[in-house]
């Protein structure tokens, strides 16, 4: 059995695997609309394709899911929707030739978003954070990568 909590679908061992696969299920809906979208100019599908497809929803929990495979397939099939790339462009290219992020630099800056978000406001949870003791390895490798990507000054744009 699967308890949702603030949308987001929970599993024993925190892998999201039955989240990443109701992610999947929509983006696959949204596949399916932009298909119908045929004869519409390059930049109206881009635009369609970033609102249906490439949301950031949940990204920070999934971003260390071994599952995230189930979503970035079909966004890599989005990004072969759109007119002007072919099948046989690499994989790699395709979300430059978008002008678009690839999805895990896009959850890489999503996360850090919402991590400066939270080490910024003094009312938030890290004020509990620093006294409680934290247990689980997941969490402890997700601050971890807070922190790493925080120190680089990490910037999905350059």
């Amino acid at each position: 059995m699967h308890h949702k909590y603030l949308g987001v679908m929970l599993d024993c061992s925190l892998t999201y695997q039955k989240h990443l696969e109701n992610s999947a299920a929509k983006t696959r809906t949204g596949n399916n609309v932009i298909q119908k979208l045929c004869g519409i100019n390059a930049s109206t599908l881009c635009t369609s394709s970033l609102a249906l497809v490439f949301s950031a929803t949940c990204a920070p929990v999934s971003i260390n899911s071994c599952h995230t495979n189930l979503i970035g397939r079909l966004l890599l099939h989005t990004l072969r929707l759109i007119p002007g790339t072919i099948m046989y462009t690499p994989t790699h290219w395709l979300p430059v030739l978008r002008n678009m992020l690839p999805p895990k630099l896009c959850r890489n800056e999503t996360f850090l978003h919402k991590y400066r978000k939270i080490v910024t406001n003094p009312e938030l949870i890290q004020e509990r954070l620093s006294t409680a003791k934290i247990h689980s390895i997941k969490i402890i490798k997700i601050i971890y990568l807070a922190e790493q990507l925080q120190q680089n000054n990490y910037n999905s744009r350059d």
